[in-house]
């Protein structure tokens, strides 16, 4: 969301995204993403329809690797839900960095302090991981 809305933190996500563009960092998330920031984005007093609609283009043509929900996955984030008490939704993106073996950047406070997990960083925390 913060690479589409001025927020806090937003340079830090900024800069992951074009570290991403250079190649100087991978980028996986559930294939729910896209879902997520257009609904997100729909209720952004500060958007309409046609910015929804090139937002969601703009996140599709980067090209990110998005995942499908597929046993194994579903399995560990319903493990990693009940074990946190956060949602589905959140644990599928943690379970996606267990496999992945990266860091999931996020903002969202809550999440880091339910979540005692080496996998879990704050994105202000952000530094590009190759040269």
């Amino acid at each position: 969301m913060k690479w589409y809305n001025l927020e806090a933190e937003t340079e830090q996500a900024l800069k992951l995204r074009q570290d991403y563009a250079n190649r100087r960092a991978e980028l996986a998330a559930p294939l729910l993403l896209s879902y997520e920031v257009a609904n997100a984005l729909r209720y952004n007093p500060d958007f309409g329809a046609e910015d929804v609609e090139a937002s969601i283009k703009d996140l599709l043509d980067m090209q990110l690797k998005l995942q499908p929900l597929d046993e194994s996955q579903a399995q560990r984030a319903a493990e990693l839900a009940f074990k946190h008490g956060i949602t589905f939704y959140d644990a599928s993106y943690l379970a996606l960095a267990e496999t992945e073996d990266v860091p999931l950047y996020t903002a969202d406070d809550r999440l880091i302090a339910r979540v005692p997990h080496e996998k879990v960083r704050h994105i202000r925390d952000y530094t590009r991981t190759r040269p």
